[in-house]
This record gives C-alpha cells, structure tokens and sequence, in this order.
C-alpha cells in the first residue's frame, strides 16, 4: 500500500477536532497512515486531548498550558 503524499514533511500543529495533530500539505494525516508506533499514537492523542480540553480557543493561551506544551517538546 502506497503512503500519503507528505511532500516530504509532516507538521505537528494541534487544531480543534483534528485527531492527531499531524498535517502534511494537503491537510489532516493519522499516525495509521504513516505507519507510527502504537505508543506514539497514543502520545500524539494525548496531546491533542490535552490541548482541546485546557485551550481557550486561541491556541494554548490558558493558565499553564504554555509550559504544559514546551514541557512536551523536551527530549
């Protein structure tokens, strides 16, 4: 089976409603269809869970979500 066309890259950018967070250049992309870990999967929903529910609408301007997500950019 042949994978989507990512042009070569793969953004992660939360969105109200997106499923992972991963966006290639023609829109929304799964961590199925990129053949990602179960373990990251499941990374990536979190994430993306945490932001819908502690976001105010404009990205992640709430109380401690901006530490919240530079903590998750750490190695």
């Amino acid at each position: 089976m042949a994978g989507p066309s990512t042009g070569g890259v793969v953004r992660l950018m939360s969105d109200y409603s997106c499923e992972y967070s991963l966006w290639a250049h023609d829109g929304g992309i799964t961590a199925e269809e990129l053949g990602l870990s179960d373990d990251l999967a499941d990374e990536l929903l979190a994430w993306q869970d945490f932001f819908e529910r502690h976001s105010r609408g404009n990205g992640w301007g709430a109380a401690g979500c901006v530490s919240a997500s530079e903590c998750q950019t750490e190695p």
